[in-house]
């Protein structure tokens, strides 16, 4: 059975960072109750998200872990956008789910278009 844990950064942060405003969010399943299979570190601001980082064990890609942080991500922060992928294998998991880098637009940016 898998677990995903979602942990707020408060402390240990770089000067000049917002405390609460980074997110750490782990895979675990019932081997891996050490260190996650996968992480995803998420940004908030206000009503936006952007998925900064992602990192999945390599021996357990392509098994849905990040997929799977991706919708709890997505779950919990409607419109979350992306950061550009740093990696080959980055931007082809991106690619696979039609996700573009950048802010996805809230709803207050819709309300102003309209």
């Amino acid at each position: 059975m898998s677990q995903i844990i979602f942990r707020q950064i408060n402390e240990g942060l770089p000067e000049g960072w917002i405390a609460g405003a980074h997110w750490y969010i782990e895979y675990h399943d019932d081997t891996t109750w050490v260190a996650p299979k996968g992480v995803l570190y998420v940004f908030v601001s206000g009503d936006r998200a952007i998925a900064e980082y992602m990192y999945v064990v390599e021996s357990e890609r392509r098994k849905g872990i990040g997929t799977a942080l991706l919708n709890a991500a997505q779950e919990r922060w409607p419109g979350l956008g992306w950061t550009e992928a740093e990696t080959e294998t980055g931007a082809e998991f991106l690619q696979t789910l039609s996700i573009s880098p950048g802010w996805a637009p809230t709803e207050r940016d819709k309300e102003l278009k309209d």
